[in-house]
């Protein structure tokens, strides 16, 4: 008898648990709604696709991305409805630009839309020395080599997308590497691009014309530099909107004492 007992007191306090602990997981997500941010986007990792991702949100039961191309006046349209965290946008034109915003739905409501991002089909895709998006991730540079970068810009005020390059070299004591930048078929004296050094600063590159990086200190250092675009010079070029994919190869043209 005892034993049946101890057997119907775990029992019903099992369930009990399992009612309580379901119960506050369902007021807890009550009490959450959905975050609403703009997804992210990658335009240029496969030939004319834009790959559109996004984080899980526990509040939301599904996500609907809407897609509009890029204008003054964008008229959107539901693309993507479901469970998934990302969306491939296939067999997009060169150059065509579309603007992305990210919804989720809890129940019947629907949270945002978020704020637009632009996407870019391309047929040029990142270069070999990709990833080299951040500092972490900085390409050695010993030998010459071809990137590419880009910049593009919505219709919409303060919508763009751009590359950036990291890049480091290994600069004996008291010396500098003299770093020359290339932007392949541009006429005029400056190229569309600048060279962020660490610590240093950014500094406008003139096409062909060495940059030094400069180790003052008594040992070899590993000196970091991004190239970035300058949307200034993008644009001037390019108009106000729009963008472009530029080709540029860089080296160390060569390693001399400090200037």
């Amino acid at each position: 008898m005892k034993d049946l007992v101890k057997i119907i007191f775990f029992g019903m306090s099992f369930l009990f648990a399992s009612c309580t602990g379901g119960l506050l997981s369902s007021m807890n997500r009550q009490w959450k709604e959905p975050v609403i941010i703009a997804p992210f986007v990658d335009s240029f990792s496969r030939e004319n696709e834009i790959e559109v991702f996004w984080d899980e949100d526990p509040g939301a039961d599904s996500y609907v991305l809407f897609r509009a191309s890029d204008s003054a006046l964008p008229a959107y349209i539901e693309v993507y409805k479901g469970n998934a965290l990302f969306f491939q946008d296939k067999g997009i034109p060169t150059g065509h630009r579309y603007l992305y915003s990210l919804g989720k739905i809890r129940g019947t409501k629907l949270f945002g839309p978020s704020e637009a991002v632009l996407g870019v089909g391309s047929s040029t895709v990142k270069d070999n020395n990709e990833p080299n998006d951040t500092s972490q991730e900085a390409t050695e540079l010993t030998w010459d080599l071809t990137s590419n970068i880009f910049y593009y810009s919505s219709v919409l005020p303060g919508i763009s997308i751009s590359d950036t390059d990291w890049y480091f070299v290994n600069v004996p004591p008291r010396r500098q590497a003299n770093i020359v930048v290339t932007q392949r078929d541009l006429s005029g004296e400056y190229s569309y691009l600048d060279m962020s050094i660490e610590s240093v600063g950014i500094t406008a590159i003139k096409n062909g014309v060495s940059i030094g990086i400069k180790n003052h200190s008594h040992q070899e250092e590993s000196m970091k530099f991004k190239i970035i675009p300058n949307p200034q010079r993008f644009q001037n070029d390019l108009g106000l909107v729009g963008g472009s994919t530029e080709v540029y190869d860089i080296k160390v043209a060569s390693l001399t004492e400090l200037e």
